[in-house]
């Protein structure tokens, strides 16, 4: 603030104070806010606007509706996050005609009796500017030591205004009376929307599903299409659904948003009914409602079938260092039977080759020609034969289990697993997702994103069921959502693995600011 506005601020409240109709800020001793200034501008002109008040109760006296309507237009946006006591008078149903009251404001309205021994209290609040104010009582005061309930008080009565319900309320003694007052927050008593008409952007999915009526409106039904209809159910307002013209999520690309969350920032819509996940660049611009899911990301493969690997199945239990143990072991016993029928004279000298025929006729499970005389032959020529036993029992069982079961297939996969493997990959283009890889400083991440700018139109896809057709008909990784993907999981032809280090928080989203968000969480 300028320091001229400095200036002028302390001299013009400093006279305010002198007046009966001055706006008067109750707080703690040794506090050093102030108000804070802005100019609005109306029409042709400029006004100043107080943005925030001092801490503490705020305290303003009200008694016609010209009055009331330039304070509603000055202390708007700290009625919303100050608090405030207004005294007013009989009148007050006519004043508040002319003041606005948001959905969220903290406001209470006093009304004194003729001998001002008590009072009433309400609060009031509007579903939309212009709408009809929603009157409730809320409380009461009353001057003495007796309890409320003691002296028999008639509180004034208003046609149309409800009774805060007592579960609400408490009791206290005060220096100059006693008061029974809410305690809990504005939210849990303001859950009637009636009037409110919401506008939703809807994307249908497993746990959102979208139906079209004969008049072209759009019914919602699934797990979160009814969550969304029981709120609606219990708050009493009403709503219009569309699904947004580029059927996305919502994402930030070339410097604009897309989708879902495009229909809030761009205000063609109120409300999102869908996980959104929990992003910080989609937090900037739109409000999370509290949260109701947890995306949990995963891997979409193609499950291979058997004639993908039914010759290999004979000989993938041997890897290189399986051949590169047997024939070390075959030589072994080679030479060590060469050399017990060269060094004992009761044996039959036998070649290197015949040697090797021997041993290789044991390891297939073929008997010898030659007969062994001492025990040390014989132990070695057991030794071979056995060694052929084993080999052929491993290789037997291994072979029967991989013809059976299939190919053994992987539990769980990270994106640098991913990246080894070389496989092109990609996921519903304007989801989270794009943000999480892009804004990532994991060189894989950055690797991988890369590789996606180079041919985006390739490695995304519009939707779920284009990603899912590309893995059977290509070589193709799809990563989406596990709640998306239910209806999947038991589908033979696909593999779905969890994709570690991609599980994030995902709740219903409003527009930025909304007064709904703590009705809606009171819920």
């Amino acid at each position: 603030m300028a320091p001229d506005y400095r200036s002028w601020i302390t001299s013009t409240f400093s006279r305010l104070a002198k007046w009966s109709r001055s706006y008067l800020s109750v707080v703690k001793a040794g506090s050093t806010e102030g108000f804070t200034l802005s100019l609005h501008a109306r029409g042709n002109s400029t006004s100043p606007r107080c943005q925030k008040v001092c801490a503490g109760l705020v305290v303003a006296q009200l008694t016609d509706h010209n009055l009331a309507a330039e304070f509603s237009k000055t202390f708007t946006e700290s009625l919303e996050h100050d608090q405030w006591l207004i005294l007013t008078n009989q009148d007050m149903q006519e004043q508040l005609t002319s003041l606005y009251l948001p959905l969220n404001n903290k406001v209470t309205l006093v009304v004194f009796s003729e001998d001002m021994t008590s009072a009433s209290l309400w609060e009031s609040y509007q579903i939309l500017q212009g709408g009809r104010p929603k009157l409730v009582r809320v409380g009461a005061w009353v001057l003495g030591r007796q309890s409320i309930s003691e002296t028999g008080l008639r509180l004034i009565t208003i046609p149309g205004a409800n009774v805060l319900p007592k579960r609400y309320l408490s009791q206290g003694s005060m220096s100059f009376g006693q008061l029974i007052a809410p305690e809990r927050d504005v939210a849990q008593r303001r859950s009637d929307l009636t009037g409110l008409h919401l506008r939703c952007t809807v994307l249908p999915d497993t746990t959102t599903l979208v139906t079209r009526h004969h008049d072209g409106s759009l019914g919602l039904g699934g797990v979160f299409g009814n969550l969304f209809n029981l709120i609606q159910e219990i708050a009493n307002f009403t709503s219009t659904c569309h699904i947004p013209i580029d059927r996305k999520y919502g994402s930030f690309e070339n410097g604009k948003w897309t989708g879902m969350v495009a229909d809030l920032v761009e205000d063609r819509a109120d409300i999102a009914v869908a996980l959104l996940d929990v992003t910080k660049e989609r937090a900037r611009d739109i409000d999370y409602l509290v949260s109701t899911g947890f995306s949990r990301y995963m891997v979409v493969m193609k499950r291979p079938s058997y004639s993908d690997f039914q010759w290999k199945t004979y000989i993938q239990e041997f890897h290189g260092h399986v051949w590169l143990l047997l024939l070390l072991s075959v030589v072994a016993m080679m030479l060590v039977i060469h050399v017990i029928t060269a060094i004992l004279p009761a044996e039959e000298k036998i070649s290197l080759s015949e040697s090797f025929t021997l041993v290789s006729g044991c390891i297939v499970a073929q008997g010898s020609w030659l007969n062994f005389r001492t025990v040390g032959a014989r132990i070695a020529f057991l030794t071979a034969m056995l060694s052929g036993v084993l080999l052929m029992a491993h290789y037997t069982s291994y072979l029967v289990s991989a013809l059976a079961a299939g190919h053994s297939l992987p539990q769980y996969i990270t994106l640098k697993k991913v990246d080894q493997l070389g496989i092109p990959t990609g996921w519903t283009d304007g989801t989270a997702m794009s943000e999480y890889i892009r804004l990532s400083s994991d060189d894989t991440h950055r690797k991988l994103w890369k590789t996606i700018e180079q041919n985006k139109r390739r490695s995304l896809v519009k939707d779920p069921t284009e990603g899912l057709r590309r893995v059977l008909q290509e070589t193709y990784l799809f990563i989406e959502t596990e709640s998306v993907l239910l209806r999947y999981k038991r589908d033979c032809q696909y593999h779905v693995i969890p994709l570690l280090g991609f599980n994030q928080l995902s709740s219903f989203t409003v527009r930025k600011d909304s007064p709904l968000v703590p009705i809606f969480n009171k819920m």
